[in-house]
């Protein structure tokens, strides 16, 4: 019985793993003691997410906080709003997050999970319905219909370095900036379908 047991062991540990895009952030007050790797407002709401799905909100200044219902436990990257309702939050795994109730409550959005080797790293949205999702390996994503569906843009010229960091000029929205990892910032002027490098990033003035 006991080799029984054995051999059953890791078999069982297997089948009763679940991925933490599959499983809720638990519920507890320890949540606020978790690393917290983004802070975005929702309107006048401060709002913090971070790792195993962790996001809580403050509506008075961040003398109270109260814990948000997230779909997910994988480590959360980034968030963003386009107004004190609507918003995402992104991060490993996959995950790309919705809100509609400025951060009290998200749901999936399951197209951007059926890659589960992603990790997003930063979002930027120009209303409730085009968006980007950026990431690790030059990952680019966009989406015209408020994330219920992104399409894959191949980043050509950045070279699968990690982007971390994005913005759009507010004039030119085909003017699109990232900064990445190793250093370096490049610009498009296609809405992401190419990049070039600022090289003159690299010779900062002494």
């Amino acid at each position: 019985f006991a080799c029984a047991a054995l051999a059953a062991g890791p078999a069982a540990a297997q089948a009763a793993f679940q991925a933490p895009s599959k499983v809720a952030a638990q519920k507890t007050p320890l949540a606020l003691r978790a690393p917290f790797n983004a802070l975005a407002l929702a309107g006048t709401r401060i709002v913090a997410a971070g790792q195993r799905g962790h996001i809580v909100y403050s509506d008075d200044g961040g003398h109270r906080w109260s814990q948000a219902a997230v779909p997910v436990s994988a480590d959360l990257t980034a968030h963003a709003y386009v107004d004190g309702t609507t918003g995402w939050a992104a991060g490993h795994e996959g995950v790309i997050l919705h809100t509609a109730d400025g951060g009290a409550t998200w749901t999936r959005q399951a197209d951007a999970a059926r890659e589960p080797d992603r990790t997003f790293l930063d979002l930027w949205f120009e209303d409730a319905k085009k968006g980007y999702a950026i990431g690790a390996f030059g990952l680019l994503l966009r989406t015209e219909d408020g994330g219920a569906h992104w399409k894959w843009i191949p980043s050509g010229g950045i070279d699968f370095r990690d982007i971390w960091a994005m913005e759009v000029d507010p004039t030119r929205r085909d003017q699109v900036y990232v900064g990445t990892l190793p250093a370096a910032v490049y610009v498009s002027e296609n809405g992401g379908r190419s990049f070039r490098e600022l090289s003159a990033f690299r010779k900062l003035a002494e």
